[in-house]
């Protein structure tokens, strides 16, 4: 205030001045807004004060999901705090700063990417896309179908064919011990 820098770790800054109007500024605070940050103050006989406000500043991270079927859990890590959701997106507010992050395991799929780390200095979004993974998934369709198959169509005809060549052999043996 009055060109003199002032600089305070408590809630108050005081100043000493003779009557008369003043322009005041407060520097920045690194993670903060402050309102006024600039102004002028009338001090007369009395204490006068002049109040601002700082607000921690914060940004919204939100990760976006796009394969999975509608209702479907997935979830997303952000700096130790986990999110879970059933909808296409998963928030996040935080203050500005380097941010490490992990997407939970959906069964059935592959989250890409599946980790990373963002830099928040505005609001972000990070868009994680799931793909099934095939090879289960047609594994256990195949193994299911052929085994019905392999069940209900092929072990039947089989059974018969072995007892019916059985039979033609044994009658064949006691025919032949018949005629000796």
């Amino acid at each position: 205030m009055n060109g003199i820098k002032v600089e305070s770790n408590s809630s108050t800054v005081t100043f000493y001045e003779l009557d008369g109007l003043y322009y005041y500024n407060i520097g920045p605070i690194e993670g903060f807004t402050v309102s006024p940050s600039t102004g002028f103050i009338t001090v007369n006989d009395s204490n006068t004060i002049q109040t601002v406000t700082f607000k921690l500043i914060t940004y919204n991270v939100t990760f976006t999901e796009s394969g999975l079927p509608n209702g479907t859990p997935w979830s997303a890590t952000l700096n130790g705090t986990t999110k879970t959701s059933t909808t296409g997106s998963i928030n996040f507010t935080v203050t500005p700063g380097p941010y490490t992050y992990q997407v939970g395991l959906v069964n059935g799929y592959t989250a890409s990417p599946g980790s990373g780390s963002i830099t928040v200095g505005g609001n972000e979004t990070v868009p994680i896309t799931f793909t099934p993974t095939t090879a289960t998934t047609n594994r256990t369709v195949t193994t299911t179908s052929t085994s019905q198959t392999m069940i209900s169509w092929v072990t039947p005809p089989v059974i018969i064919a072995v007892v019916i060549v059985i039979a033609i052999i044994v009658i064949l043996i006691l025919r032949r011990r018949e005629r000796m």
